[in-house]
């Protein structure tokens, strides 16, 4: 009797019909779905659709700021509809990425119509004895066909 429970355990994997998943082999692809962060996502009622995401190096800081690991930034923007025109945006790799708040909201659905957004950074300090990092602050004008930022 043992035997056989054991003979049945052994040969239960063989017996089932599971198929092996396919594995991405698009390192960069891994890499942003493994390890992003959605910082913001419209609400319901705005005319275009977006998400902001921030993908997090791995890793501590060792000593100075410029050893810290950096970030990158994505802003995904949709149209809405059955077919949706989209784009997605890639800000520099930098310092703490983060997402502020949504100045504006487009009137309309269509470009150029623009989604406003804020978002900041750090950048080392040049006197790292008074503080390690500087803030800097952006705004995004976005919509699934253009985008643009300048720094405040």
């Amino acid at each position: 009797m043992r035997f056989s429970a054991i003979l049945f355990f052994l040969l239960v994997p063989f017996l089932t019909d599971a198929e092996q998943l396919s594995v991405i082999k698009d390192s960069k692809l891994t890499d942003v779905l493994a390890n992003f962060v959605l910082l913001a996502e419209t609400p319901e009622s705005s005319k275009m659709f977006a998400r902001v995401f921030r993908v997090q190096e791995h890793g501590e800081c060792d000593g100075s700021p410029e050893t810290c690991p950096k970030s990158t930034m994505y802003i995904a923007v949709s149209e809405n509809g059955e077919y949706p025109e989209q784009k997605l945006y890639q800000l520099p790799e930098g310092y703490n990425w983060e997402f502020v708040n949504w100045v504006s909201f487009p009137e309309t659905e269509d470009p150029p119509s623009n989604l406003v957004l804020k978002i900041k950074s750090q950048k080392p300090s040049s006197d790292v004895n008074k503080s390690w990092w500087i803030n800097e602050t952006y705004t995004l004008k976005v919509n699934y066909q253009t985008g643009s930022w300048e720094k405040e």
